[in-house]
């Protein structure tokens, strides 16, 4: 139940993850859809910030995700390219080596990836940012701290990818 900490004016806080308590005294408090009714599905989350790494990692996994991570765009497109068993991409956009919107770009250019979903998870926010994410092939933009609107975006394309591959 507890995402991390950090040293505040010399005293040690401590950052709470609400929904991993509410799980723990409430498992069926979340509701998620059954592994065999949607089948396993792979994210590739790329978040260069261990904290938030850590926090959406918990969230997918608890709402039944498999996660794996990278720390940064080149390493992301790295571990693509060598599993591209992905159902989705999770990107942040300010990352050191190659940013969110490098990610994007590249990925785009990969034939075998151009209609793979991407859903850029960040804290940058305004319509600029917005519109260039979109320009550049990202499928979805949500906010880092708003955990049900994310499982809400994963899962709405998730369902549209389904829908492509049943026409």
């Amino acid at each position: 139940g507890i995402l991390g900490h950090k040293i505040i004016d010399g005293k040690t806080v401590l950052f709470i993850d609400v929904y991993k308590v509410i799980e723990m005294y409430d498992p069926n408090w979340f509701i998620v859809k059954k592994e065999e009714e949607i089948g396993p599905k792979r994210i590739l989350l790329v978040e260069d910030s261990p904290f938030f790494r850590n926090m959406v990692t918990n969230y997918l996994s608890g709402a039944g995700y498999e996660v794996e991570s990278a720390e940064n765009g080149k390493v992301a497109l790295e571990k693509l390219k060598s599993d591209p068993n992905f159902d989705i991409i999770v990107t942040d956009l300010e990352m050191p080596e190659m940013d969110g919107f490098g990610l994007i770009k590249a990925v785009r250019e990969i034939p075998e990836f151009k209609e793979l979903p991407i859903l850029v998870l960040t804290s940058l926010s305004g319509e600029d940012i917005k519109r260039k994410v979109f320009e550049l092939g990202a499928n979805a933009y949500e906010i880092k701290l708003e955990r049900e609107k994310v499982l809400r975006s994963i899962e709405s394309l998730l369902e549209q990818k389904r829908a492509k591959k049943a026409a």
